[in-house]
């Protein structure tokens, strides 16, 4: 009976042990090696998300957004769209200059003017991997009581667009959280743009380099197939 009752408190304490240094091993292995970032996708190029941001495709747009842990519930404070087109004429970074310089109409959600201009806040170059990049911010360009963060570039065969839009009273507070997927794209053809000065360029672009040839980029291989 002794022998008993030592073998059984024997195999207790061990499951025990065992169980314990089980759930020491996964919390040291997830601190150590920490679950890989989720990254959206395209034919194109990648970006790395920010913790709980979700992307799908709309038509021709990447569509992402945060969603809560449940998945469940949308953050309607920010969104970002990318989109892509093969080069036109438009693609430089001159006419992308003079159109993020030009106001645009606002409209209402049903599409009505209201009757007021969006507001020009900055543009500048950035390096973002091996590409220049056009960096704008202006507000209500997109969505009343929105700032839109505009990012193009391009490269020898293709137009890259990448848009941010956030709340205006959440402008700041998303910052960090925006910059850190930004500096995360990357553009899969290598190459890299040529340097371009912010008002260096006085021709003028007669179109829209944001959005002309932009819709016809489904029937054109720039977005994967469902």
């Amino acid at each position: 009976m002794t022998n008993w009752v030592f073998v059984r408190s024997f195999v207790l304490a061990f499951t025990a042990i065992s169980a314990f240094l089980a759930i020491i091993g996964y919390a040291v292995s997830n601190w150590l090696v920490p679950t890989p970032k989720k990254r959206f996708l395209t034919p194109y190029m990648e970006m790395t998300l920010a913790p709980g941001w979700q992307c799908h495709w709309e038509a021709t747009d990447g569509v992402c957004q945060k969603y809560s842990e449940n998945k469940r519930d949308m953050d309607r404070s920010a969104i970002a769209i990318f989109t892509a087109k093969y080069r036109g004429p438009l693609d430089t970074f001159a006419c992308y200059e003079q159109h993020l310089r030009t106001p645009r109409i606002l409209d209402s959600k049903h599409g009505v003017p209201e009757g007021r201009k969006s507001k020009f806040k900055h543009l500048k170059m950035r390096r973002i991997g091996e590409y220049d990049w056009m960096d704008g911010l202006l507000f209500e360009s997109e969505i009343p009581g929105f700032y839109t963060q505009y990012l193009g570039t391009f490269t020898s065969r293709i137009g890259i667009l990448v848009t941010f839009a956030v709340r205006r009273e959440q402008l700041e507070s998303r910052t960090e959280e925006i910059e850190g997927m930004i500096e995360r794209i990357n553009i899969y053809e290598g190459g890299g743009t040529a340097r371009y000065t912010i008002g260096e360029s006085s021709n003028r672009c007669n179109g829209n380099p944001i959005s002309d040839g932009y819709a016809a980029a489904a029937s054109k291989g720039l977005r994967p197939a469902h």
